[in-house]
């Protein structure tokens, strides 16, 4: 009568997390992956020598992966290489100005009394709030499924007073934005602190105070890149699986749910197999699933966003750029205005230009440079043809580059190729083509997300970065593990009941 076979349905970070965390604690763990080579968008295509990571780029709080293989019985650092970075980003605007930022609490408050010293206090007390915020959340929502703030009163991790105080501690009435803004004058740090929610897809100006913990994450937990690629976290969680008995099925797309009123009865692939078990983890973007079983997706306004990637390879190395770097727009206010409100590619954006060759010589040729930019977008909602449009914003934002230092024909490009939002909903199966899922908008139910364990279904979990806790690659791991988590606890309770 135990539940001991697991379907996970989606090979991303999510589900291997989930599908680690399950094997090893003695479920029988299968994964179903719709592509021929596991990791979702945490992947890589090989090209004339290169590797271009085809999705996230940035790795912060190491900590969660350290953990996970651990619980694993393995040492990450068998699996994995990592690099702190630093400088973490270096920073560029259209008047000339730059700066970086740094690796560490004291080096950044260095950057920032070269640069504005006029915001030093400011500075010191903002990263004290950021602190607080990030204890908040370490405390009483990272790795806890909760999808509003009635979970955290109901949870019994605090007592309904203490849930009160909780929620006045995070600043329910601020946004992201107001918080920068009370600390910091200077427009140009103030502009590159307020575009860390991108991190997560979501705009400062309408995401919550609470947010403000990836400030203390960012300098006190650093900006890691493991060697290889970002591609090769996928394939530690991967190697790890399978060592303790997991199996990986590539090129297995699911066509068809079958459910009944209260229980998923298994996935139908196009090979028209039906692959059941006893509990499910999709790993899915939640609102293809619920297309796929009839139930209501999220409404535009609640989406977070898309994205351009352009992957180039260059022929002659460049100068004068770290391994993270934006190119920011002129005005951030207009920028996120047209990407959440809009629905519109804005026409000066924000380019976040990844360097990873100048950290590891083994994702290009020898002498050669592996550059890849990201240009957040709206999601595809047919208001703009990608398919014709794709080549002419490419070349407006080469030359935004070449404007302002970086001309990247000028290096001599070999290999190039893009993807537009619609691509990436095509290869990856998101909704409208978002990269984040939902949006992290509101003042407060910004901070929260669907729920892993399933409204609907009683054996169904989800995990990835649609639901909670959210987009990005330690959330996304996160999420795997809270799912892990909800069913052993099941099974455990499962096991103590007598009959």
């Amino acid at each position: 009568m135990k539940r001991e076979k697991i379907l996970v349905v989606g090979g991303g970070a999510g589900g291997l997390s989930s599908a680690l965390s399950l094997q090893s604690k003695g479920f029988q763990v299968e994964i179903l992956e719709q592509n021929e080579t596991i990791g979702g968008k945490l992947n890589c295509d090989l090209m004339d020598g290169y590797t271009f990571d085809t999705g996230p780029s940035i790795l912060t709080l190491p900590g969660v992966l350290e953990e996970l293989f651990r619980r694993s019985g393995a040492d990450l650092q068998d699996y994995l290489e990592l690099k702190n970075l630093d400088p973490q980003w270096r920073c560029f605007f259209h008047d000339g100005f730059h700066f970086d930022f740094r690796n560490g609490e004291e080096q950044m408050i260095e950057e920032v009394s070269r640069i504005a010293p006029e915001d030093v206090d400011g500075f010191v007390k903002l990263m004290k709030a950021s602190k607080r915020h990030y204890q908040i959340s370490q405390d009483n929502f990272f790795f806890r499924d909760y999808g509003d703030v009635f979970d955290v009163i109901k949870s019994g991790n605090a007592k309904s007073l203490e849930a009160m105080k909780l929620v006045v501690d995070i600043d329910p009435l601020k946004f992201y934005s107001e918080l920068v803004e009370k600390h910091i004058r200077n427009p140009h740090l103030k502009q590159a602190l307020e575009h860390l929610p991108q991190y997560i897809g979501s705009s400062p100006f309408l995401s919550p105070a609470i947010l403000s913990c990836l400030i203390y994450i960012q300098f006190n937990r650093g900006c890691w890149y493991p060697m290889g690629g970002m591609n090769q976290i996928s394939k530690a969680l991967a190697k790890r699986f399978e060592e303790l008995g997991g199996i990986i099925h590539l090129g297995q797309k699911v066509s068809r749910v079958q459910t009944d009123t209260t229980s998923v009865r298994g996935f139908e692939t196009e090979d028209r197999k039906l692959w059941t078990a006893d509990e499910y983890v999709v790993n899915m973007d939640a609102n293809c699933f619920n297309g796929l079983v009839g139930l209501p997706v999220q409404a535009d306004e609640k989406l977070a966003c898309s994205g351009v990637t352009v992957f180039l390879g260059l022929k002659k190395r460049v100068k004068d750029l770290a391994h993270h770097n934006f190119f920011f727009s002129r005005s951030h206010r207009d920028e996120f205005r047209d990407i959440y409100d809009r629905k519109l590619p804005h026409q000066d954006p924000t380019v976040y230009v990844c360097v990873p060759s100048l950290s590891d010589p083994s994702v290009a040729p020898k002498d050669r440079e592996n550059v890849f930019l990201l240009i957040h977008s709206p999601i595809d909602t047919g208001s703009t043809d990608w398919d014709s449009y794709l080549p002419h914003y490419v070349d407006l934002v080469k030359k935004k580059l070449a404007g302002m230092g970086f001309d990247a024909t000028a290096h001599d490009i070999e290999v190039e190729f893009s993807r537009s939002p619609r691509d990436i909903g095509k290869k990856w199966s998101t909704y409208k083509g978002n990269i984040y899922g939902q949006a992290s908008h509101g003042r407060l139910a910004g901070a929260f997300k669907q729920k892993n364990q399933s409204h609907h279904f009683r054996n169904l979990q989800f995990a990835g970065g649609t639901v909670n806790p959210g987009a990005g690659v330690p959330m996304s791991i996160m999420s795997g593990m809270i799912a892990g988590a909800n069913l052993t606890k099941k099974r455990e309770e499962y096991q103590g009941v007598i009959l």
